[in-house]
């Protein structure tokens, strides 16, 4: 007994969090529309008492016109009450007409308003975007988040407000014309509230359900999505074709959406017989106060335009009844969709600011220090790199060596801050690279990373990017090309540093894997900092072009210290140390002379891939 008392009042308890959380959302959400326009939200506001207060006005005109015409047909001279009838006709037609002008200035401002809200919203799902930490895009869940985020946000802030103008709309029409029926009969609006909980409850309940599917549906639509993007998309065209392929996806693409369709249409199936079933109370309601109202008439205790009046007045007003009741429940479901955008917003940052800021030098005159760094990527339990230590000194040039996942590549992400170590420090200049200020960070690293992107914008954007805040000088973007070989690129095409490229876009010119990797060269040889990392920035070019480009590089970056990933040995010998990686540790170090005469891991991985070019 007890437990039961208590599982009671647990429930309870939990339904009346839920219900101040989604107060609280609906709050956020009006909140949101204000700060869009505050102007056009008032235009709404106004626009909707006006839609309210119109009904009252037709109907009450309504029932004096007929009330003077019946007065007219049983007077002896009905021409005399001529000139008033005609004169209640143009009103109430200058009323109609008004309602019809007043109804589309409602909807020229919701939709305005409702693409100020989308474009607001997506700003602030961008902004939060390029926050969260790069764990996030190795979790699922994080996808899932963001798909119900994208899908439902854009448009639920303004349904929101659209319900909120709708019940303070529908409640202006349901006081006035209670108003009206009180006069006639005070039980009438009694017998309209209770008509109608029902239908209301209905909807409450549906609202919980439809979230709730949607929620489930999450996985399986994202899935969809992706299939939708492989047929579609330029990435995979090529290989989809010949492979032939492309009817399988598109056959698993058709099932998912009808598993989705199907789950959607019984939950709307089920959702409308219900509701169906809970309309009989109010079409009940109607024609009980019909017969009561005529029965009334008939013994003739009101006129017939007080019979119209109450009849028009009660069917308004049960539909106004219904609408503001819907309005609630469209709030109610609209909080649990908004639910997500606010989990969205609400990631922890993990790399964020410093509790103690330092500056990042200018010039690095200690060097970089990596003690016993060990890290695991999310969900993971085994050590991407494990208790590494290594010093690299000011200046300094070195090459990470190793076979595919040794762990070169996570070294790069931990010193450029895309996470953290699991244990262990990473020092610059004798300073935890987590005490600087990650923008500055970032600002001191001009970076290649191994999967470059590919901006479908022009030659000089490209290049632009990798110094984004500077105001460069086409000298200067087209000093960087030269330095990547970019600029015989650039030479080549129609319109120079100013063509489009990919095939994105109109006019867009497309490059082969080589020379993006050369505009992604140039991009990075444009920042001018004090560490500079290039993970594999050969593995596209040719020998000729391998050659130039390390010419350009050991003279521009002189004094500059550098970090090298490579698998091509004639590249790497050129550097000063070496760092052999193997399983997340360091196996070996020393220059490539020195490392040839130990003829360990590092001279038997030089001598395969020596041995190949003999042939």
């Amino acid at each position: 007994m007890n437990s039961q008392f208590y599982q009671s009042i647990k429930s309870i308890a939990n339904k009346t969090v839920n219900i101040i959380r989604s107060i609280t959302r609906i709050r956020h959400a009006v909140q949101l529309v204000w700060q869009c326009s505050r102007t056009w939200m008032a235009a709404s506001l106004v626009v909707t008492v006006l839609q309210g207060m119109l009904p009252f006005a037709l109907i009450f005109f309504l029932k004096v016109l007929i009330d003077r015409l019946a007065t007219g047909v049983r007077s002896s001279n009905p021409s005399i009450l001529l000139d008033s009838t005609v004169f209640l006709v143009i009103i109430i037609a200058l009323l109609s007409l008004f309602e019809t002008g007043i109804k589309s200035l409602g909807l020229i401002v919701t939709r305005h308003l409702a693409r100020l809200v989308t474009d607001k919203v997506t700003e602030t799902i961008h902004a939060k975007s390029i926050l969260v930490d790069l764990e996030c895009f190795e979790n699922p869940a994080y996808f899932d988040l963001l798909h119900r985020t994208q899908r439902e946000a854009h448009y639920r802030p303004v349904n929101i407000v659209n319900s909120l103008m709708n019940f303070l709309q529908n409640s202006i029409i349901l006081i006035s014309l209670s108003g009206l029926l009180v006069i006639f009969e005070w039980t009438i609006p009694f017998i309209l509230a209770f008509s109608a909980i029902p239908g209301f409850m209905v909807q409450l309940v549906f609202s919980q359900r439809i979230y709730r599917q949607k929620h489930k549906q999450t996985q399986i639509e994202r899935k969809a999505a992706y299939l939708s993007y492989i047929l579609t998309g330029e990435e995979h065209a090529m290989e989809v074709r010949l492979l032939e392929i492309g009817s399988f996806f598109k056959k698993l693409y058709d099932e998912y959406r009808k598993r989705v369709r199907s789950e959607n249409l019984k939950l709307l199936i089920k959702q409308h017989s219900t509701d169906f079933a809970s309309q009989i109370p109010s079409i009940s309601a109607v024609f009980i106060v019909l017969v009561y109202i005529i029965r009334k008439t008939l013994l003739g205790l009101v006129t017939i335009g007080s019979l119209v009046m109450c009849f028009q007045a009660f069917q308004r007003g049960l539909t106004a009844l219904k609408e503001a009741l819907g309005s609630l429940a469209s709030l109610y479901e609209d909080s649990l969709f908004l639910s997500d955008y606010e989990l969205f917003l609400a990631i922890e940052q993990k790399i964020g600011k410093p509790s103690t800021s330092n500056a990042f030098p200018a010039k690095i005159s200690k060097g970089i220090n990596f003690d016993q760094v060990t890290f695991r990527y999310p969900g993971s339990s085994t050590c991407a790199i494990d208790n590494v230590s290594f010093t690299i000194k000011p200046g300094e040039h070195v090459a990470l060596v190793g076979e595919n996942g040794a762990g070169k590549t996570t070294i790069v992400k931990l010193l450029c801050r895309l996470y953290d170590p699991t244990e262990g420090s990473i020092l610059i200049d004798g300073i935890n690279i987590r005490n600087f200020n990650v923008a500055d960070l970032r600002r001191n690293l001009a970076v290649l990373l191994q999967n470059y992107a590919r901006y479908q914008t022009t030659v000089r954007e490209n290049i632009h990017y990798g110094d984004i805040e500077s105001q460069h000088e086409h000298k200067r973007i087209m000093q960087a090309a030269s330095f990547s070989g970019a600029d015989k690129i650039a030479e080549k095409l129609p319109r120079g540093y100013e063509t489009q490229l990919g095939r994105l876009f109109e006019e867009g010119t497309e490059l082969s894997t080589g020379q993006w990797q050369k505009i992604a060269l140039a991009r990075t040889f444009l920042k001018e900092a004090p560490l500079i990392i290039l993970d594999e920035p050969t593995s596209s070019l040719d020998i000729q072009s391998e050659h130039n480009l390390f010419d350009h590089f050991l003279r521009i970056t002189k004094g500059q210290t550098a970090i090298i990933i490579s698998h091509r040995f004639s590249t790497i010998r050129m550097v000063d140390r070496i760092l052999v990686l193997e399983n997340g540790s360091i196996i070996e170090s020393g220059s490539h002379e020195e490392l040839m005469q130990k003829d360990s891991h590092y001279a038997k991985l030089y001598n395969l891939q020596s041995s190949h070019y003999e042939r």
